[in-house]
């Protein structure tokens, strides 16, 4: 089975590949994918992945998200996906449903807590993601301390 993880740093996003470690088997493919806004310094910082007086260099923001992705499931494959960053509504939930369709999982799982109350979100990365039909959907809303 193939799982793809959507990830962003955020409490629920963590869980999610938690709770996506635990349910599979060593056979299994994880993919781990998070979109980065280019340039954009408040959103690496706000994730950990940026420290406070680093200047913003993109290889050293995606070489953090992934070193927290894979401490998370280690046996994952990580993808980090570049977006601009004045990125239009909706433009990182388009990349990341592309790369779900080109990766062809079984079970797509995305930490919200909207998706499912409010599916009709403007610019929800979780709604453009979980709106696809040929895949199972898990929606991780509660973080399990």
């Amino acid at each position: 089975m193939h799982y793809f993880v959507a990830f962003d740093g955020t409490r629920l996003s963590e869980e999610a590949v938690r709770r996506v470690r635990s349910m599979a088997h060593a056979t299994d493919d994880i993919t781990v994918a998070t979109a980065i806004p280019d340039g954009d310094e408040e959103f690496a910082r706000e994730r950990g992945w940026l420290a406070e007086d680093d200047p913003f260099e993109m290889e050293a923001v995606v070489r953090s998200a992934r070193e927290e992705a894979l401490s998370l499931a280690s046996a994952a494959e990580f993808d980090a996906l570049r977006v601009g960053h004045h990125a239009p509504s909706g433009a990182i939930g388009s990349r990341l449903r592309r790369l779900v369709r080109d990766i062809d999982p079984e079970v797509v799982v995305v930490g919200s807590e909207n998706a499912g109350h409010q599916m009709d979100a403007v610019g929800s990365v979780a709604s453009s993601v979980i709106g696809g039909d040929s895949y199972d959907v898990l929606v991780v809303r509660h973080v399990r301390e």
